[in-house]
């Protein structure tokens, strides 16, 4: 539980343990694989009991749920920030997808949770939800940018849920790619890449 005490935000002790679960898992699925990883080593990393964990998640699943869950609003937070939208649609797709390739690559163990989510979203209902989220989040906000496109005449794009929806799709690609192989090559060029991409399905020459 939150109080606010003269404009600033005090932290509940279990709020702080919560937290704290979470870094430490993110962190131990990212090295060790979640598939690999316990809840005692999860416990021993945070430096809590096994005891304490059950107080905050049921298991090891519902952990990595709500860590990713946790993880995704703050991702969307920070890459919405990063994103300039005071440019043409061009320039504001370009900083988008520059925006999503910047915060992965600083934050692997944090996105990476994402593929677990992915594979867990077969078999839980909570694990599909989460991937849909990111799904359709991301594919709302580059529709908005499509459709700026339109207006500006940036481009002419008729059905800009389906080119969305691919644009979205690439993207993630790419950024899964980046969390299996990030020294394959550099951001710098994997965004170019990925840019590339998307012009050819916006039908414009080039985002330089």
């Amino acid at each position: 539980m939150k109080k606010e005490i003269s404009n600033q935000v005090v932290v509940s002790k279990g709020e702080r343990t919560k937290r704290l679960i979470i870094e430490s898992a993110t962190e131990l699925f990212y090295k060790s694989g979640f598939y690999r990883a316990t809840l005692a080593q999860v416990a021993k990393a945070a430096g809590i009991t096994q005891t304490a964990i059950y107080n905050h998640f049921e298991s090891l699943e519902s952990l990595l749920t709500e860590a990713s869950l946790h993880w995704l609003t703050v991702a969307r937070e920070d890459v919405t920030e990063m994103t300039d939208t005071s440019l043409f649609a061009v320039g504001t797709m370009k900083s988008l997808v520059a925006a999503n390739f910047k915060y992965t690559s600083k934050h692997l163990s944090r996105d990476a949770l994402l593929l677990g989510v992915m594979f867990q979203a077969i078999n839980s209902k909570r694990a599909l939800e989460i991937f849909r989220s990111v799904k359709n989040g991301g594919t709302a906000r580059i529709a908005e940018i499509l459709d700026v496109g339109n207006r500006d005449g940036s481009w002419k794009i008729n059905d800009v849920t389906d080119i969305a929806n691919q644009i979205h799709s690439l993207l993630l690609g790419e950024l899964i790619k980046l969390l299996i192989e990030p020294r394959e090559i550099s951001v710098e060029r994997r965004t170019q890449r990925t840019l590339r991409g998307i012009a050819k399905l916006v039908g414009i020459d080039s985002f330089a």
